[in-house]
């Protein structure tokens, strides 16, 4: 009994937790300022155009956030400055893999080059279905 009382309580208070960091999320994060400076991370960043995590917003809201993260992504992706930085290899790319908590990395101004090192010095101890997990962040050289 005491076991169930102290589950029931658990969970009330887990509930109120998670409720009270999503209003912050939402206090800090749905409005336009915030929304465009995350779109232009997410594109400095490579990360792939994703509003998605807007739609926690207030409905008559929804639609100028999810807008402005998009000029903000769009600001960035269209900047003539990038397009050299890629031909130049001004960028260096990160791939890493964990399987069964060994990790294989390489970085490289070639990001095709960075994931097939990693991939093929996991599969040199692993087998392949345990080295498809391999993530790739971009890292701008000053």
């Amino acid at each position: 009994m005491k076991l169930l009382l102290f589950f029931c309580i658990f969970i009330l208070c887990s509930c109120a937790s998670f409720e009270e960091m999503h209003k912050d999320w939402v206090k800090a994060n749905c409005n336009e300022d915030s929304a465009y400076s995350q779109g232009v991370e997410d594109a400095e960043n490579g990360k792939k155009h994703d509003a998605h995590s807007y739609s926690a917003c207030a409905d008559t809201e929804i639609g100028k956030i999810k807008k402005a993260y998009s000029k903000g992504y769009q600001s960035v992706s269209s900047n003539p400055i990038h397009a050299p930085k890629e031909a130049f290899g001004m960028n260096e790319y990160t791939c890493r893999v964990r399987p069964f908590g060994h990790e294989y990395s390489f970085t490289s101004t070639n990001k095709v080059e960075a994931y097939k090192k990693v991939k093929t010095e996991c599969e040199a101890s692993n087998h392949s279905m345990h080295c498809d997990e391999i993530e790739c962040e971009k890292v701008p050289l000053n």
